[in-house]
């Protein structure tokens, strides 16, 4: 905080303030996905606090659709982009070594693509099991 009150004194408190306001948003997003999702549980008869339980939430709107085997399809691709993003983070993949930064990118665009594929394949199921069709899923 000292370092922040050298560098920019008249900004000091508008950044704490700024901090608060962002951390209460997210907080209220996660209050929302987390109830709505507690509740979607309860309709499918789990029990609600298998809903915040981040991986073991998934597996079971997987097994609920009947698509498991997609389960360890997002495991990986989800830890492929994320070695990448800490390579990155790290600087041991940085601007100089211009081609594989670029196959990096591609691969976690890859990776990116894949999760997104199979989450509307496990929404679709899920919107298909509690008897909705397409449009319900989009």
């Amino acid at each position: 905080m000292r370092f922040i009150n050298t560098l920019f004194p008249n900004l000091a408190g508008q950044t704490l303030l700024v901090v608060a306001i962002a951390l209460s948003i997210v907080i209220a997003v996660y209050l929302l996905f987390a109830i709505s999702e507690w509740k979607m549980f309860t309709k499918m008869g789990e029990k609600g606090w298998k809903a915040i339980i981040p991986l073991y939430n998934v597996y079971i709107l997987l097994k609920r659709c009947s698509k498991v085997s997609y389960f360890g399809q997002m495991i990986i691709a989800g830890v492929v982009y994320s070695i990448v993003n800490i390579l990155f983070s790290l600087n041991v993949i940085n601007a100089e070594a211009a081609g594989l930064s670029i196959v990096c990118n591609v691969i976690q665009l890859v990776a990116s693509i894949c999760l997104l594929v199979l989450d509307i394949k496990m929404m679709h199921g899920i919107s298909k099991s509690f008897g909705h069709g397409t449009g319900f899923t989009v």
